[in-house]
């Protein structure tokens, strides 16, 4: 699979260390901070909304005619306040897309891998050949801004990742949903606001989402080796802990999202630009990518990856 450009647009609004102490209080913002590594978040305006900031970035950023060049459209999102037509077609209000499948996904943080997974399947089938996962939410809307639990941790963002696919294409993956568990990140409809508990998101990693990561790694061939790991970057703690169980298979992901914040289903394609930004082209590398949280679910990839600087 290759990558041919990604694209972010985050939410307008900055919120450093300093404006974040003065919502939650200067100590209970540096605990946080130590422990979720995030420094610097984004969030959209109060007359604004995620879906008009990735509509915005089409013109901003001239992506009309590789949208328009592209087979199918994936779109995840959990912003549905107006509830009926989808997400899609308020991005997508202004454009004729024609003769293009437009998929819409209500997901969370494993939303981006488990689109690779349905656009790996539409490559395989050999009827696509380009398309695009759009990548939009905005928790802001439903997190107080002096909750202490939640607002150090999110932002609102947008991102468009543009594919090519070919039948031949390396890719397993392994993925679950447990619905028992949604408690652990949901939203409250009579107080109006996301909830979490850290603690039990926390035991999932470590119960179930590594143990599949560790399942997944006996697909490697033989005499190969993973070159890039890139996972959810829910916080610099959950990275950490993922770290720790990974690096006796020398595999060590990154946190690269201390400046941005927790991107929700944005992470991954992120950390893809960034690492490849900072380091240099990905050519034909073996990539593993985990995604998980709300629902609960995860979704773990291992794939081959192209993402060159010359096919922005």
């Amino acid at each position: 699979m290759e990558i041919q450009g990604i694209v972010t647009k985050f939410g307008p609004v900055s919120i450093n260390r300093t404006q974040l102490a003065e919502k939650i209080g200067h100590e209970v913002e540096k605990r946080v901070t130590e422990k979720t590594g995030i420094h610097n978040r984004f969030i959209v305006s109060n007359e604004d909304d995620i879906l008009e900031l990735a509509s915005s970035a089409i013109v901003s950023e001239q992506l009309i005619e590789k949208l328009q060049s592209c087979n199918f459209i994936i779109v995840i999102s959990q912003h549905t306040e107006r509830r009926i037509p989808p997400p899609s077609t308020f991005i997508f209000k202004d454009y004729d897309l024609r003769d293009t499948l437009v998929l819409d996904l209500n997901r969370g943080c494993s939303g981006f891998c488990e689109a690779l997974v349905l656009a790996n399947s539409l490559f395989i089938s050999g009827a696509f050949k380009k398309g695009v996962i759009i990548a939009a939410e905005n928790y802001s809307k439903i997190i107080r801004p002096t909750n202490r639990n939640l607002a150090p941790l999110f932002s609102d963002a947008a991102t468009f990742t543009f594919l090519t696919g070919h039948k031949e294409d390396f890719f397993y993956s392994n993925f679950a949903s447990f619905s028992t568990m949604y408690k652990a990140l949901a939203y409250n409809k009579i107080s109006n606001e996301l909830e979490m508990n850290g603690g039990q998101l926390l035991s999932f990693v470590k119960t179930v989402v590594i143990p599949r990561i560790e399942q997944l790694l006996n697909s490697v061939p033989k005499g190969e080796k993973i070159t890039q790991v890139f996972v959810h970057q829910g916080s610099e703690l959950v990275v950490d802990t993922i770290y720790r169980s990974l690096e006796r298979y020398g595999l060590k992901p990154r946190f690269v999202c201390s400046d941005v914040g927790n991107l929700n289903s944005s992470t991954i394609p992120y950390a893809i630009d960034k690492v490849r930004r900072e380091n240099g082209d990905i050519v034909d590398e073996l990539c593993l990518l985990s995604g998980f949280g709300v629902g609960l679910s995860f979704c773990n990839i291992l794939f081959r990856l192209n993402f060159t600087n010359a096919n922005n």
